[in-house]
């Protein structure tokens, strides 16, 4: 009779066990089976080669947070991937273009230089990199382009320069710079970026139109002769010394007025 009674009390105990375990079991398919369906639809992406699309929702307890978190994150990852096609791209149409592209990180080092940049110098990126670019600056604008460059650098602000840089061939070449601070898609400042033209010839012009008015101006001061000069409207724009005897006006009074002023009535 006790070896029945005992059977008895195993059966029902290995019986509520297994009642247990199945009801359990059930509870569990039934609670993460969003996670499931969410698991397979991830699953299903990957296996397409799709960009990671946000996940189904089908609870709202805390596993529907859960992945409500999840497709939170993706869409964060996302952008971010957005914009490093974005920035690729960038890349490869400036490789291809006549500008000169750098880049900077927050340590104000170089880590990146396009390939026209490289062919114009002559140099390895290896070279370039950090502060190695500022080799090739002329030593007389050295100084002042790296001033420049720290105090705008230090205030994330825009700023343009002029300066010479050697080329392959060893000439200095005068480049017009433009440095514009960089930020991520969270807002957050991240380096700078920046492009070079090479206006040599621009400069060189404005130069020697600069040496020609200066000549300008040391012939008319002394020349014995009234010299005036009007714009194409008639308005006067230079005046020398002899005008004034001659004409009895000062330069910052003739300046300006019509050539006509000084014609008799």
């Amino acid at each position: 009779m006790q070896r029945r009674m005992l059977a008895a009390m195993i059966f029902l105990t290995m019986l509520a066990g297994g009642l247990a375990w199945w009801l359990t079991s059930r509870m569990l398919r039934r609670q993460l089976s969003p996670m499931l369906i969410a698991t397979k639809a991830l699953s299903a992406q990957a296996d397409a080669a799709q960009s990671p699309q946000p996940l189904p929702i089908t609870s709202q307890d805390e596993i529907g947070e859960l992945i409500g978190g999840f497709n939170r994150l993706l869409g964060v990852l996302g952008q971010r991937e957005e914009a490093l096609r974005e920035q690729e791209g960038i890349y490869r149409a400036v490789d291809n273009g006549q500008a000169l592209i750098w880049m900077a990180g927050l340590d104000k080092g170089c880590y990146y230089f396009n390939q026209p940049w490289l062919t114009f110098t002559g140099r390895t990126l290896e070279q370039e990199f950090g502060n190695g670019w500022a080799e090739g600056v002329h030593p007389d604008d050295l100084q002042r382009c790296l001033d420049i460059y720290v105090t705008a650098f230090d205030k994330r602000e825009a700023f343009s320069m002029v300066y010479r840089l050697r080329r392959d061939d060893g000439d200095y070449r005068w480049l017009l710079d433009d440095g514009t601070p960089r930020y991520d898609s969270a807002g957050l400042f991240v380096g700078y970026v920046g492009h070079c033209l090479d206006v040599t010839e621009s400069k060189q012009a404005e130069d020697a139109l600069r040496e020609s008015e200066a000549l300008f101006r040391a012939v008319s001061d002394s020349a014995h002769d009234a010299i005036v000069t009007a714009d194409s409207s008639g308005k006067i724009i230079k005046w020398n010394p002899s005008a004034k005897h001659m004409f009895g006006y000062s330069e910052s009074e003739a300046i300006g007025q019509p050539l006509t002023a000084l014609m008799p009535d």
